[in-house]
């Protein structure tokens, strides 16, 4: 008892082991009869009464320090409690009932199921990583949605889980990894993969071997940080340790260790923003199509669905230097490319962040379509109700900036990006896809996000990093602690 309480952060425990360990180390036993004491349990003979006060004083020293932290601990809970609470009354403020989408609330509530979903992993389990292998337990860096359900119901989360799955899985693919779980951490953690690939040839032993200098197989949080800040590493090691201590024991060793060789990441993930590249790219395919919303249609958002996956656009680009007959960009540069766009490293774009001015025109037109005529291709026929043949010229889209309530959008712009088959005339087909554009969500989800900013700038806390500061650098940058090698 008197050792326990030498290791814990109670000074009244200590005070009362010692006065325990004084009675009893001064009274002899009295032996039950017929017993007769193993040389191996044979107890060291008693403590002096000075001995004892000498060594009780040693230690309340050491359980004062303990105490005092575990204090620090319990008041920095209590503040994160706070800025929690503040955090969600700021956005349930934003998020008022009359707010929601009639009929399109599903992904508002996977939206609000991520906020409520990280707070309680990360009070739970300390960071998002650990909170991540505690629905991974056997380290595959992926999840389906049947083990990712099964999971959250095992360790007792009661939320709309189908609402949550369909939100972070965006893209549809059936599975997610901890780049769409939380990409801040998985943004972390390519610092230190990379620099196990280009420095240790991808080997997690060798990379390890230089990090356990002293060859005890398990490496503390200091230890970590001297020998990362000797590999060039520049980023902030205490959290990267934070992360990859997944069991929350203090020390890391190389089995720890071991889901990096597994972890495939998108190349994206590795790649600091080039605005230049982001530009040439751009002016190539200008030189193709007149407006960046016809390079959208035509050659970047080929399903319709006003967002582009990483995969997709990777093609676009391979198709683009195939057709103008130029090398091909090294998937580096690519994802360099797709790192200007994409700043908060999601894996999806939309028209928003691919060109802002084609973005505003084609929102506007929606938004006076279903104000006016109550959808796009209603919109459509309406304009086109003098000719009747189905298609709308240049000049009777025009039409649309007349009556009592005239589009402000900028229809020129609109008429040439819609027309991908420089027919000089537009049919339903090249406007349907308006009416399945979920833009109401789109501007609810960009007007959360940037709320969340907001807060994070003023209130320092955010689920999407962490809530406990374990959270990669500024959106839009690097994986931190790394130079660019592009």
């Amino acid at each position: 008892n008197f050792r326990r309480a030498s290791n814990g952060a109670s000074l009244v425990a200590l005070r009362h082991a010692t006065l325990a360990l004084g009675f009893f180390g001064r009274t002899e036993p009295t032996p039950k009869p017929g017993f007769i004491p193993m040389a191996s349990l044979q107890e060291a003979p008693p403590l002096t009464s000075e001995e004892l006060l000498a060594r009780a004083r040693r230690v309340s020293a050491i359980v004062a320090c303990q105490a005092a932290a575990a204090s620090r601990r319990q008041q920095q809970q209590r503040d994160m409690a706070s800025a929690r609470a503040f955090e969600r009354m700021q956005i349930e403020a934003s998020l008022r009932p009359e707010e929601m989408i009639p009929g399109k609330s599903s992904l508002q509530k996977g939206f609000q199921q991520l906020n409520d979903f990280m707070s309680f992993m990360v009070r739970r389990y300390g960071n998002p990583v650990r909170a991540w292998f505690m629905l991974d337990t056997e380290e595959n860096m992926k999840l389906g949605q049947k083990q990712f359900e099964r999971r959250c119901t095992e360790i007792a989360y009661r939320g709309q889980l189908s609402a949550l799955w369909k939100y972070i899985d965006g893209d549809g693919s059936g599975t997610i990894g901890i780049t769409e779980f939380h990409p801040p951490s998985a943004q972390l953690l390519a610092g230190f993969k990379v620099i196990m690939k280009d420095q240790f040839d991808d080997s997690l032993e060798e990379f390890f071997a230089f990090l356990d200098v002293t060859r005890r197989g398990r490496l503390n949080k200091t230890e970590f940080m001297v020998r990362m800040n000797k590999v060039g590493y520049t980023g902030p090691s205490g959290r990267l340790f934070d992360l990859l201590d997944k069991r929350n024991v203090g020390t890391i060793s190389e089995k720890d260790l071991g889901f990096m060789q597994r972890w495939r990441p998108p190349p994206f993930i590795f790649s600091s923003p080039d605005n230049d590249a982001l530009r040439e790219v751009k002016r190539r395919f200008l030189e193709m199509y007149p407006t960046p919303l016809r390079v959208w249609r035509r050659c970047l958002d080929r399903n319709n669905s006003m967002s582009l996956a990483w995969e997709e656009f990777a093609d676009a680009i391979a198709d683009l230097c195939r057709r103008t007959k130029t090398p091909q960009y090294p998937e580096q540069v690519i994802a360099s490319i797709w790192r200007a766009l994409d700043t908060e490293c999601t894996g999806n774009i939309t028209l928003r962040e691919w060109d802002l001015p084609s973005f505003e025109a084609i929102r506007e037109f929606k938004l006076w379509a279903d104000r006016v005529h109550g959808g796009v291709v209603k919109a459509f026929r309406a304009l086109d109700s003098n000719s009747g043949n189905a298609k709308l010229s240049e000049g009777e889209i025009l039409k649309a900036a007349r009556g009592d309530d005239p589009c402000r959008a900028d229809l020129d712009l609109i008429f040439e990006g819609l027309d991908v088959n420089d027919s000089r005339a537009l049919t339903e087909s090249d406007v349907r896809f308006l009416d399945t554009w979920d833009l109401s969500w789109e501007e609810w989800l960009h007007q959360a996000k940037q709320g969340e900013k907001t807060l994070a700038a003023t209130t320092g806390s955010s689920w999407r990093r962490g809530l406990d500061g374990a959270h990669g650098g500024a959106h839009g940058a690097r994986p931190e602690g790394f130079a660019s090698t592009s």
